[in-house]
Order: structure tokens, then sequence, then C-alpha cells
């Protein structure tokens, strides 16, 4: 049971730090960048619209989370 509040923990912790130091928004598309591969930059890559699916998941696991 700790270890999986860890990772929760962990994933949270990494998410903030992710969205400060990048600063990108989650739902701005850029055709340019179509289905980018995973790498540094976007560490889940890109979908079909240009946006970081990273982002994307972890702003709807934020979302979530203040529901319950």
């Amino acid at each position: 049971m700790k270890q999986i509040a860890l990772a929760i923990i962990l994933f949270w912790t990494c998410s903030l730090i992710y969205k400060i130091l990048i600063g990108f928004d989650s739902s701005v598309m850029e055709v340019d960048e179509i289905l980018v591969v995973p790498n540094l930059t976007y560490w889940f890559g890109k979908d079909d619209f240009g946006r970081d699916i990273y982002l994307r998941s972890v702003s709807y696991t934020h979302l979530r989370a203040h529901e319950t």
C-alpha cells in the first residue's frame, strides 16, 4: 500500500514540476507537431491534433482528483 501511495505522490510531484518548468498548455493544438514520438520534451509524445499527451493525462488526473 505504501508503494502505491509513493508512486502517486511521485507522479503528482513530477507532473507539477513538468507543468511549471515546461509551461505548455494541454489544450493547445500544434498542427506542425502531429503524432510526435515520445522524447525529452514530450514524455508521452503528441496526439493526432498535436497536443501533449502527458500534459493532457496529468490535467485529467488533477481534475478527477478535485472532483472526489
